[in-house]
């Protein structure tokens, strides 16, 4: 027989286990393989010594005790599940997504997110002279801050219509259709959409950044990716203005 919702049912991700809801039909993915008692589809679930823990949309799921985890989201630690927590230190985003090979820093840009090189788009004064911060990195602060030194700050958001992840324009810490508390990050773990680890970046964009179900304006050549937290290890400010 094969695999069916009783391995889905075995996931733990602590609160965020209701994520399992989102598992997708196990149809037609890769050659049928033997676990233990069962049958599986290779490209959906990972067989690990008669257990299977699934693949959900691309990313593995690792064995722990007798649960499946997300390493996005926990560590393993004497076969229990250790949830990761919010995170409370400036940090770095790192896109990343076995299946597309891909693998990039999200910098700031255009008051857009972008998987790209070159580092974040910036700007500071003249008169500021010396002090200005090295301006080459896209840092981000717990609370939806960006580190900026600029008067009134700037914030990064998520666009409640078109689901694209953005942060203000300097002097300003609103926006317009903005969700800032919605966005999570965990220590060592997953930027998160609520409790959703999973964005979509389009090629056709500049690799631009959505929430995964995000609105119409959301292309159609765009695939999953995660976002990992990166700490920051720099002192002061790491930007006087991201443009």
């Amino acid at each position: 027989m094969l695999a069916s919702g009783l391995v889905v049912a075995s996931i733990i991700i602590g609160s965020l286990a209701a994520k399992a809801e989102y598992l997708p039909p196990v149809v037609n993915q890769g050659a049928i393989k033997q676990c233990g008692a069962q049958q599986y589809y290779e490209q959906a679930y990972t067989c690990y010594d008669g257990m299977l823990c699934p693949i959900y949309e691309g990313f593995p799921y690792s064995r722990c005790g007798d649960g499946c985890y997300s390493s996005i989201f926990a560590n393993c630690v004497d076969n229990k599940i250790v949830n990761f927590q919010p995170i409370t230190k400036p940090f770095k985003l790192l896109a990343y997504n076995p299946t597309k090979l891909i693998v990039g820093s999200v910098e700031a840009c255009g008051q857009e997110f972008h998987i790209k090189e070159g580092g974040a788009c910036t700007y500071c004064p003249t008169q500021v002279g010396s002090s200005c911060p090295p301006g080459k990195e896209t840092v981000l602060l717990p609370g939806a801050g960006m580190d900026t030194l600029v008067p009134g700050g700037q914030r990064y958001y998520m666009n409640d219509y078109t689901g694209a992840l953005k942060f203000t324009q300097a002097h300003s810490g609103t926006a317009v259709n903005a969700s800032f508390g919605f966005l999570q990050s965990l220590d060592g773990g997953a930027f998160m959409a609520g409790n959703d680890g999973i964005f979509v970046t389009c090629p056709s964009q500049d690799y631009k950044i959505y929430a995964r179900y995000g609105g119409s304006g959301v292309p159609d050549d765009c695939f999953n990716v995660n976002l990992l937290t990166m700490p920051w290890n720099g002192t002061g400010a790491a930007a006087w203005q991201y443009t």
